[in-house]
């Protein structure tokens, strides 16, 4: 690569095989794909060309604001990467359409490489700093502060802070933005699950020492709810935020009112019961028990019926923001998802060891799974995986979205709490999801030019009834 605006190909006895000749400004990289039979060029020109090793031009990447310095294909040869003067790194598929741009440096990117599995690339700058990314999912925060393994984290309902439960027996609060607002002291052991009420000014703690305590935002300890016999690891609050339903190694669920009265005891599960979780109406609880069951309970704690399937213990559960559908996370590395008539509806398979955490995104299209594989998977309702989200150094066991959907929070035996930033639209595979998404975008713009415009004839004025 020279600033004479060539690419020579030698051979290794020196001879001149062939100049590549097309670049309007100085070359400053090259490099062969893995297979060896493209060529890729970064120039000053601000782009990126692909070549034939016979010297033809086969497609020329542009996007790029600024000279173009750095350029490397990933180890499957599937993705170029390229860094600029722009500040920014570009991904690219080889048929040259772009992928993702990575924004983040605050200065000039002169270098970029892929780790040996394809799936991090670290970025160089003249802002002084190294930048690891995903090529999907971006990772938008790691929080740390945590002095042991985090189990459990929540978003607040009106999506202004997380909760994170840790072995260090502390619950701490944060901003979205990752600032440390509260740290919650009490508990005399590890803390496993947490949950928010519904109006977000309570939240509910769960741990070994086998009680539930209540916190408000500020951190003031509230209330404790004793009774239980041994651990507790699931809590969750009803709808309404008028009960807490806590699941524990003592094989019950119980239900407590906001003042601490013991309600009721669910009891039928044969081992321990790890996660419960309401319905969206209240009418419904589900439990997660180690004895390879869920159960479906009413308010008054009759068993409905008891969901059969997994081979190992069922450790996470989470019902659809609909109410349709739920899904349990197992130690036999899968979720499955089931009918509210116990029906199993599908398999979802890829993890490779157990699965804690389970959690819908708020249009239930999306389900997050957090696993001791130390990655959360994305997948669609019909089974596709979308997205997996690594970074977590050791085995991950809760998450959660935030309410907009836009952000995944994950909780880590690392210590940490990871925020990814999503794009619900852009995962969504299924195509009659995303017909249904842009009819409905297309009549709210639409829609009152077809009520008021006096052109537009009487059979068309309610063509979208339905959608809007």
């Amino acid at each position: 690569a020279s600033a004479d605006r060539t690419v020579r190909l030698w051979s290794l006895e020196g001879t001149l095989l062939r100049t590549l000749e097309g670049h309007l400004d100085q070359v400053w990289g090259v490099i062969f794909s893995p297979d060896g039979q493209i060529i890729a060029s970064a120039s000053a020109d601000r782009t990126v060309r692909l070549w034939s090793l016979e010297g033809t031009l086969l497609r020329t990447l542009e996007g790029h604001l600024d000279q173009v310095w750095g350029v490397i294909f990933s180890p499957d040869g599937q993705i170029i990467a390229s860094a600029s003067l722009d500040k920014t790194v570009r991904l690219w598929s080889l048929e040259g359409t772009l992928l993702n741009t990575l924004e983040g440096h605050t200065d000039r990117v002169w270098g970029v490489s892929f780790s040996p599995d394809g799936q991090i690339i670290a970025s160089a700058s003249g802002d002084r700093t190294v930048r690891l990314w995903g090529l999907e999912g971006t990772l938008l925060k790691t929080l740390e502060g945590h002095l042991d393994q985090v189990w459990g984290v929540s978003f607040s309902p009106d999506g202004q802070i997380i909760a994170s439960t840790s072995f260090d027996r502390t619950v701490r609060l944060w901003e979205i933005e990752g600032k440390s607002l509260e740290i919650l002291e009490g508990h005399t052991d590890r803390i496993w699950g947490v949950s928010f009420s519904p109006d977000s000014q309570i939240i509910a703690s769960a741990s070994v020492d086998k009680t539930v305590r209540l916190w408000s935002p500020e951190g003031m300890l509230l209330r404790t709810l004793e009774g239980h016999t041994d651990r507790v690891y699931g809590v969750s609050f009803s709808p309404d935020g008028q009960i807490i339903a806590s699941a524990s190694v003592d094989k019950t669920v119980r239900l407590w009112s906001l003042e601490g009265t013991l309600l009721r005891t669910l009891e039928g599960h044969m081992d321990q019961v790890w996660g419960v979780s309401f319905s969206p109406d209240g009418q419904i609880i589900a439990s997660a028990s180690v004895d390879k069951t869920l159960r479906l309970w009413s308010l008054k704690g009759t068993l409905l019926r008891t969901l059969e399937g997994h081979t190992v213990g069922v450790y996470g559960v989470s019902f659809s923001p609909d109410g349709q559908m739920i899904a349990s996370a197992s130690g036999d590395w899968t979720v499955k998802l089931w009918s509210l008539e116990g029906i199993l509806l599908r398999t979802l398979e890829g993890h490779t060891e157990g699965v804690f955490g389970v959690s819908f995104s708020p249009d239930g299209q999306i389900i997050a799974s957090a696993s001791l594989d130390k990655t959360v998977k994305l997948w669609s309702l019909k089974g596709t995986l979308l997205r997996t989200l690594e970074g977590h150094t050791v085995g991950v066991y809760g998450v959660s979205f935030s309410p907009d959907g836009q952000i995944i929070a994950s909780a880590s035996a690392d210590k940490t709490v990871r925020l990814w930033d999503i794009n619900p639209d852009d995962l969504i595979l299924d195509l009659d999801i995303k017909l249904d998404k842009l009819l409905k975008k297309g009549c709210l713009w639409i829609r009152d030019y077809l009520k008021t415009n006096p052109n537009v004839s009487e059979g068309d004025r309610n063509l979208c009834d339905g959608y809007c």
